[in-house]
C-alpha cells in the first residue's frame, strides 16, 4: 500500500493554483488571499509529513521523561495512576521502532523483490507457481481493504457499508 500522500498534497494544491485561482473573480481579492493560504497550508502539510512520526515520537519520549521524574518526586500512594500510565506509553515507546522513511524503503524493496519471483514463477514447478499465487492473492486483500478503508471518506466507494473502520483495517495481521 504506497503512500502517495507528498504526491496528493501538490497535486491538491496544483489544482487549485491552476484550475481554482483564475476561476475567483479578480473583485474578490479576499477569496485569492484565503485561496493562498490554503495552498501554503497544503505545502506545509506535505513539507512536514516525512517528520509527522519524529514529532510524535519526540512528544511521547519527552512527556514520558517528565512522567518518570514526576512519579520519583509524588508521594506513592498518589502516583499510582501515573505509573500505570507510564507503563503503558513505556511499552509503546519500545515498539514504535524505526523511521517512516526506512519503513517506506524496506517495503519498496519487498514489493520489488516479491515481483521479481511471481514474474519468474513461469519457470517454477505448478505447485511452487500455485503456492506463491495463492499467498499473494491472499495476503494482498489486507492491502486491499485498507486501501478501501483509507480513500472511503472520498465516496467512490460503492458499498460504503461494506468497508472495514480504519482503525480495524490498518490492524497487522499475521495470518489470514
Amino acid at each position: 500500500m504506497a503512500n502517495h500522500a507528498d504526491n496528493d498534497f501538490r497535486a491538491a494544491a496544483k489544482a487549485l493554483m491552476d484550475v481554482v485561482a483564475p476561476a475567483i473573480d479578480p473583485q474578490n481579492p479576499l477569496a485569492r488571499q484565503q485561496l493562498k493560504l490554503v495552498v501554503d497550508w497544503l505545502d506545509f502539510y506535505r513539507s512536514r509529513l516525512p517528520y509527522s512520526m519524529d514529532r510524535e515520537r519526540l512528544e511521547l519520549a519527552v512527556q514520558l521523561e517528565i512522567a518518570r521524574e514526576v512519579v520519583r518526586a509524588v508521594p506513592v500512594d498518589m502516583g499510582t495512576s501515573l505509573q500505570t500510565a507510564v507503563a503503558e506509553a513505556t511499552v509503546v515507546h519500545e515498539r514504535l521502532g524505526p523511521r517512516p522513511p526506512e519503513v517506506r524503503a524496506v517495503t519498496a524493496r519487498l514489493e520489488d523483490e516479491i515481483s521479481v519471483v511471481v514474474r519468474g514463477s513461469r519457470e517454477f514447478a505448478e505447485e511452487a507457481r500455485h503456492d506463491i499465487e495463492r499467498v499473494v492473492v491472499l495476503k494482498t486483500r489486507h492491502l486491499l481493504d485498507a486501501q478501501r478503508s483509507w480513500f472511503l471518506p472520498q465516496s467512490i466507494e460503492p458499498e460504503p457499508d461494506a468497508i472495514l473502520p480504519l482503525d480495524v483495517a490498518l490492524r497487522i495481521r499475521t495470518t489470514d
